[in-house]
């Protein structure tokens, strides 16, 4: 009977992972070169600031959150409170690799650091310099959904169709959506607001850009 119970259950976990991503369908393979997007955030020279609220389990840090782009193409994500503590410095070099500057110990486990890592790299579209994605048939009108794996992870870009931003990303596994990213408000391709949320873990993030 637990055996009947436990089979159920996974086969519901199963269920729903198919059906949330079981209406996309492949259309065709697409080189990065192709992707004819309007997203600056990744591209922008000048340095981009947010003012950022991160929610770790029990523990809340809020202050500035910076994107900056780097002379040698690399970028720099840095996390600073209001005091001047630093939350996170983390750079991701023009050449792929992720360096971890400095890190607030109650963040430093390694599988943490993986997922914010995971997060800069969605935000900031690091897949684009990576040769080939699936493009998926969407029912939902006006969106293009653009597909990258790596390994056992799957990330999903929804692409507006007419503006050409990104209004959401996913990272999943084969059982499970791991990360909801929402951007929104772009102006001149930037988002004013970023939503960051971890299905698994109680982690979530939320950003909304300052103005000059």
């Amino acid at each position: 009977m637990k055996n009947l119970w436990y089979v159920s259950i996974l086969c519901l976990l199963v269920g729903c992972s198919f059906s949330h991503y079981g209406k996309y369908k492949r259309e065709q393979n697409i080189k990065s070169s192709e992707l004819k997007l309007d997203y600056q955030l990744p591209f922008t020279d000048q340095a981009v600031l947010y003012k950022a609220q991160m929610d770790f389990f029990k523990k809340h840090f809020s202050g500035l959150f910076l994107f900056k782009t780097l002379k040698d193409g690399g970028r720099r994500v840095v996390f600073v409170t209001e005091t001047g503590l630093t939350i996170f410095d983390f750079e991701l070099t023009a050449t792929g690799n992720f360096i971890v500057h400095h890190c607030l110990e109650v963040l430093k486990d390694k599988k943490i650091v993986k997922l914010l890592e995971a997060d800069m790299r969605m935000i900031l579209m690091d897949d684009l310099k990576n040769a080939t994605w699936e493009q998926l048939r969407s029912l939902e009108e006006g969106v293009t959904v653009y597909k990258y794996q790596e390994n056992k992870e799957r990330r999903f870009y929804f692409i507006n169709s007419q503006t050409k931003v990104p209004e959401k990303m996913e990272s999943a596994s084969k059982l499970f959506v791991n990360t909801s990213i929402a951007l929104t408000g772009y102006e001149a391709g930037i988002p004013s607001l970023i939503s960051i949320k971890h299905k698994r873990i109680g982690l979530k993030m939320e950003l909304r850009k300052l103005k000059r």
